[in-house]
Parts: C-alpha cells; structure tokens; sequence
C-alpha cells in the first residue's frame, strides 16, 4: 500500500508539473483557475507521498492497532459497489432522467452503505433527505441557471 502510494503521489506530481506548463500559454485570467486547482492537487499528492513514509497505526482503547486486512477489504468492497453505483447512475440517466435516477440510485447507495441505522423511521428520513436535495439541486440549475438535465421518459 505504502509503494501504491508513493507511486500515484510521484505520477500526480509529475502530471501537476506538465500541466503548470501547459498554463503558460494561457492568459493570466485564464490560467488563474488551472493553476489553483493545480496547487491544491500538488498539495494533496505531497501529503500523500509524506504520509507513505509513515507508519500506519490506528488507536483503539488507548492501544496501537495494525490495520487489519479484513477491515480493508471491506472498505475496498464497499467502493466497488460505490462505484458500481455511480456507473449505473450515469447509465440509466439517459433512460429515466436524472431526477428520478438521483433520487433511485443515491437512495439505495445510502441504505447500503448505512448498516447501522437501517430502522424503517432512518430510512424513511434518508429517503426524504435525498429527495429535497435532489429537488433542490434540479430546481437550482433549471430554473435559475437555466442548464437543463436529461428528462428521460418521464418530463417533468
């Protein structure tokens, strides 16, 4: 894990570099966004690449524990799934539109991902949660920034 981490940490920083000279030809106004987003990049990656180099230890009642692999590959599955997700979001928004996909889809990842708190009432409030959010942020981007979303079979 600790080679992974070094490795991606180089790569992103040498990818910054060749794009920091990419911006060069850029306008000053133009170029302020690039590079900004550039720098924050740059940082991470560094703090990545430092972290690497340090031991990875986690405090469990006041005792140092070793990550334990069967955490780890949990974590790892759950992502898998995430990501699994997110594919069929983007697949399926064409069909049924992004509002009825977002609400679908964010709803079911986070009933997933939750294992805690999978009482009917913290479900129900989920549900409704992602519901506003999502009519929110559909709402924000139609009707004030005018931008439309896919609509799917279903107009709305």
């Amino acid at each position: 894990m600790k080679t992974a981490n070094r490795i991606s940490a180089v790569i992103i920083l040498i990818l910054c570099a060749v794009f920091w000279f990419q911006t060069k030809n850029f306008s000053p106004y133009s170029a302020l966004f690039p590079r900004v987003v550039i720098i924050i990049l740059a940082l991470l990656s560094l703090t990545l690449l430092i972290l690497s180099f340090s031991k990875q230890k986690v405090i469990k009642d006041d005792k140092e524990v070793v990550f334990d692999p069967a955490e780890i590959t949990i974590k790892y599955f759950n992502i898998v799934i995430s990501l699994s997700f997110m594919v069929l979001w983007v697949f399926f928004i064409p069909i049924l539109g992004f509002y009825l996909t977002s609400i679908i889809f964010f709803s079911f990842m986070s009933i997933y991902l939750d294992t805690r708190n999978r009482t009917f009432l913290k479900i129900m409030e989920k549900i409704g949660i992602i519901l506003l959010l999502v009519t929110a942020f559909y709402l924000f981007f139609t009707r004030f920034l005018y931008i439309p979303f896919p609509e799917g079979i279903l107009s709305i």
